[in-house]
């Protein structure tokens, strides 16, 4: 009697330094994966993708018994340490029934180092009329980076101002309304948004253009 090779179930067992994850499908649904295992992008393959993939990636390895479907492209991994890495390409290795998820954390990629939280407005009439917003929190802790652009001098006040147009890439996915501002509370400086890009590809970030609103 012969018997049938199954690699399945010995990835976890064979494979050391394994770590537990969640894999969060781009419509939210959550899958635990107790047994994957961590590859950073070598110089070689970084090299050799002409751009596609940098040492800022990751290479995860998840054995298939453990995820009930394929991973889906824009998909996310949570690391043991809270870290989310986006899913930019998969690959089903067969000989050892596993995929292989080429991933990007984008706040490292794009060097995120600072933390804003997102603001809306509840609008109403101060004692002459005028509109006035109370702002409450809608989104905290967003990974953010923000950078002066460009600068322009303007006499709106019948004095001359410098104004600065800044440039905010968020981490996450936000709705942004008219009624949105962002807040960086470590400054206590918050930025009124002119307008926004939504990304266009899974390596791309939300991207706004704001100015600071006057203390």
């Amino acid at each position: 009697m012969s018997a049938v090779f199954d690699p399945s179930g010995d990835f976890a067992a064979v494979a050391d330094a394994t770590e537990a994850i969640t894999l969060t499908s781009p419509s939210g649904a959550k899958t635990a994966v107790s047994a994957a295992l961590r590859r950073a992008v070598t110089e070689r393959e970084a090299a050799a993708s002409q751009g596609k993939y940098t040492r800022a990636d990751v290479k995860w390895h998840v054995p298939r018994s453990q995820s009930p479907s394929v991973p889906a492209l824009g998909a996310t991994v949570t690391d043991t340490t809270g870290g989310v890495w986006t899913v930019l390409q998969v690959e089903h290795d067969v000989l050892s029934d596993r995929f292989a998820l080429w991933t990007r954390r984008l706040q490292i990629a794009v060097g995120l180092t600072e933390i804003v939280h997102v603001q809306t407005a509840a609008w109403s009439k101060d004692a002459q009329g005028a509109a006035a917003a109370a702002w409450s929190l809608a989104v905290a802790n967003v990974a953010a980076r923000i950078q002066a652009v460009e600068g322009s001098l303007s006499a709106d006040s019948g004095r001359p101002a410098l104004r600065v147009l800044h440039r905010i890439y968020l981490a996450r996915q936000i709705d942004l309304t008219a009624s949105v501002r962002i807040f960086h509370p470590a400054t206590g400086q918050a930025y009124r948004i002119l307008r926004f890009t939504r990304p266009q590809r899974l390596d791309e970030l939300l991207t706004i253009e704001a100015e600071k609103v006057p203390a």
